[in-house]
């Protein structure tokens, strides 16, 4: 990936103080990524299991400093394994869950070299449920485990690190599709969002809490 404009040369004023953040002399980033997987299905494909190890070295990497600067990147690998299953012709199941090891090569904030904001652990499963040849409803659901965060302290122009817990977070949602021709239709539907009004954090910031949405579409 080739350094952005604002990497290169950006710039900002701060209380009437100039600070320069690009640095033209950036190097592109560089990394090595391979992956491999399995696939079964069974039961006339109305199950399949996957399995993947993927593996991605970043060889060089460009970092947020005063001003920006090469990086010497770090190492992730891991697992992911995955169900899709049909109970019934109405009904459709997905699972899966990911390990992830990541270390960076140089030590980051705090002295760590694990990588910021990437749980060791992560779970997803999505339950979808059509109810005649309109109405369908659909539970997704979303899990991890804790992760490190670096939070940047604007008075003393450093960055603490801090353990987040993990997420758990279920979205409830509904459609409704009304044809109104051959050729046209209308869909209705509704979304809960963080359905148990869990507090959890993305990236070191805190997200709302539940919230709801509707809308409709129109098709022709």
């Amino acid at each position: 990936r080739a350094p952005s404009l604002f990497e290169r040369f950006g710039a900002s004023f701060f209380f009437g103080s100039f600070f320069p953040f690009g640095n033209p002399d950036l190097r592109p980033e560089r990394s090595i990524a391979f992956d491999a997987g399995l696939d079964q299905s069974l039961s006339d494909n109305r199950l399949r299991l996957s399995a993947t190890y993927f593996y991605t070295r970043l060889q060089e990497t460009i970092v947020f400093d005063i001003p920006y600067r090469n990086a010497g990147g770090g190492l992730a690998r891991g697992v992911e394994l995955s169900v899709e299953a049909a109970p019934t012709a109405t009904t459709d199941l997905f699972a899966s869950y990911t390990h992830t090891n990541s270390d960076q090569r140089t030590p980051q904030a705090g002295g760590i070299i694990s990588t910021f904001v990437v749980p060791d652990h992560q779970f997803s499963a999505v339950f979808t449920q059509r109810l005649g040849r309109r109405l369908s409803l659909n539970f997704d659901l979303a899990a991890s485990s804790t992760h490190l965060a670096p939070v940047f302290d604007p008075v003393t122009f450093t960055s603490r690190v801090y353990r987040f817990d993990g997420l758990l977070k279920a979205d409830l949602g509904a459609s409704y599709r009304l044809p109104l021709t051959d050729a046209r239709a209308l869909r209705l539907f509704a979304l809960v969002e963080n359905l148990f009004d869990r507090d959890y954090y993305e990236g070191g910031f805190r997200t709302p809490g539940v919230g709801a949405r509707a809308g409709a579409a129109f098709s022709f």
